[in-house]
């Protein structure tokens, strides 16, 4: 139940969402792009329609003088857009498939009847072509259906291949560096991804670390819609984590993970989530928790509310039920036994948004009931035989379980387009955050996670992301700071949130001729460059621990998309 505290300013975000202008408005699924001719004119005033299964008209739009249109306030679902202009003939696109909260970008041709194909004999319909009323079909040389006629008149299907078929992608990484806690070595990651037709998508990954026994993840994902307004979405996972020395000497952890959420639209402006997921931890104990969450959201004219709670940081809502980066081991050690961290947040979210501006507000409370503190070091043997931490020797890391604590805070962020394709980003967040004092005198890890304790504290980030058009490379530098002693998160539930200090990713496609694959890209991340926030201390045994923030870990490698 949200407390006093955050139900009078719950009153206070409401009034302030219904005072955000048309300018800013954002909707849960937003169709965007540009038409244009053969020659590459933008179109200004072609009429952009979006289709249901059934041809029906779910939004339409004109284009405006730079051939621009926008459509918002959309379910998800698996639509066709359409656009005709005078004299032209009307274009389809076909298969367009549409998340919830997401933004989809597609860019269509208009073509006059000489532009749109060579002519080709019409040819009989074979078994697996769509279901249509078309009376016949002109076809191109690779015998894709390209011009149909329809009861209405001809029209160009800009689609290619057959949408009823399935989809399928796959893609390779091969990677290495020092990375985060169990992660560390050179990794080779498998994954494959399906979309059918009734609008289905299935996921399978693989993860093989550099001793595939001891350091492995699988997860197979699904989510299909069940009918207007609805879709399922889950996961099952399974990490095996190898060489985790705790109480109990070196050995393995496997976590398996079990999540699933089922997403409902009341009528065209409420939406809501609900959704758990339940992680199994296994080593010297085994342990089962169920850390469910929902969402609940609200938008009218492009201007969003939502409310959210969640028990875990790693899953907060159904987009992230099959992302791999939120299966990062989350077990600790406290007393011996293993511990899964868990909280309860809650949330208040505004959100605005126009083509080139995004702004939110968040208010928040948590209650961290078993937290992770991460650090570094060499621990000596009476460490371990406190039953307070676990070492990861490969990447030289440590993890425990801090005390517990509440706060409560705000995150507000601004972002913007700056020229071209780079956009950059400021935010400001305050609440409690676990702080540890620089003692004077040599303590022992139990007493170092006794003094921590929550701080009011803040946080800032400015960030910028961009791609340099001639080289397509992709980039993103920021810069998140907050104070020195404290080691965890301001806000750790906020998904949004960069790494603390200076952090750097490159993507790079790589072109080698017939040496390496189309689709072949490069990648280097760098978290904590500087290595900054580290707060050491000195235990009996005259080993040198530390806790941090963010420990800096290089990460790179190779990617093949096909």
């Amino acid at each position: 139940m949200v407390s006093n505290r955050l139900y009078q300013i719950a009153i206070l975000v409401a009034l302030a969402a219904a005072g955000l202008t048309p300018a800013f408005a954002r909707s849960g699924a937003v169709v965007s792009g540009v038409v244009r001719d053969s020659r590459g004119t933008p179109q200004m005033g072609a009429l952009v329609q979006l289709l249901a299964a059934d041809s029906s008209v779910v939004a339409q739009t004109y284009t405006n003088l730079r051939g621009g249109f926008l459509m918002e306030d959309l379910l998800p679902g698996t639509y066709r857009v359409k656009a005709t202009g005078e004299s032209f003939l009307p274009t389809l696109r076909e298969g367009l498939r549409i998340r919830g909260s997401s933004k989809t970008d597609i860019n269509l041709t208009l073509n006059t009847l000489f532009e749109a194909i060579q002519w080709l004999p019409a040819q009989p319909r074979s078994p697996d072509e769509p279901t249509d009323d078309w009376k016949w079909t002109l076809r191109s040389s690779s015998n894709r259906p390209l011009l149909r006629f329809l009861q209405d008149g001809p029209l160009v299907v800009v689609t290619g291949d057959d949408q009823s078929a399935p989809q399928l992608e796959a893609r390779v990484d091969v990677s290495g560096g020092s990375r985060s806690f169990g992660q560390s070595g050179t990794h080779s990651a498998f994954e494959v991804e399906r979309s059918g037709a009734a609008g289905g998508h299935l996921i399978l990954r693989a993860d093989l670390g550099p001793h595939p026994l001891d350091n492995t993840q699988y997860l197979a994902g699904y989510e299909q819609p069940l009918g207007p307004g609805r879709e399922i979405r889950t996961s099952v996972a399974f990490e095996n984590t190898g060489n985790i020395e705790g109480a109990s000497g070196f050995g393995n952890v496997q976590t398996a993970f079990l999540r699933g959420a089922e997403l409902v639209n009341l009528g065209p402006n409420i939406a809501i989530q609900l959704g758990s997921q339940i992680e199994s931890v296994r080593g010297n104990t085994s342990l089962v928790k169920s850390l469910p969450f929902a969402v609940a959201a609200w938008h009218s004219g492009g201007a969003r509310l939502s409310y959210r709670v969640a028990t875990s940081p790693q899953v907060q809502a159904a987009d992230e039920i099959g992302d791999s980066s939120t299966l990062a081991p989350s077990f600790y050690e406290a007393g011996g036994a293993l511990r899964i961290e868990q909280g309860t947040h809650q949330e208040l979210r505004a959100e605005a948004a126009s083509p080139d501006v995004h702004a939110l507000l968040a208010i928040y409370e948590d209650r961290m009931s078993h937290p992770i503190v991460e650090g570094g070091g060499s621990p000596g043997p009476a460490e371990f035989a406190g039953g307070n931490l676990l070492y990861d020797p490969a990447a030289q890391l440590i993890r425990a379980g801090a005390p517990a604590y509440s706060t409560a805070g705000f995150t507000t962020a601004l972002e913007g387009k700056l020229a071209g394709s780079t956009w950059v980003s400021v935010s400001f967040a305050r609440g409690g955050a676990l702080a540890s004092p620089v003692p004077d005198s040599k303590i022992t890890m139990r007493q170092a996670l006794s003094a921590l304790g929550a701080n009011r504290s803040e946080a800032i980030t400015g960030a910028a992301h961009g791609v340099v058009l001639r080289t397509g490379t992709h980039w993103r530098a920021s810069y998140r700071w907050q104070p020195a002693s404290t080691v965890t998160a301001v806000d750790p539930f906020d998904y949004r949130a960069q790494d603390a200090f200076l952090t750097l990713l490159i993507r790079q496609p790589v072109h080698c001729g017939h040496l390496l694959p189309n689709g072949t890209e490069a990648l280097v991340a760098v978290r904590n460059l500087l290595a900054q926030g580290y707060r050491p201390f000195l235990t009996p045994d005259g080993s040198t621990l530390y806790f941090a923030q963010t420990s800096r870990s290089v990460f790179g490698g190779l990617s093949f998309n096909f």
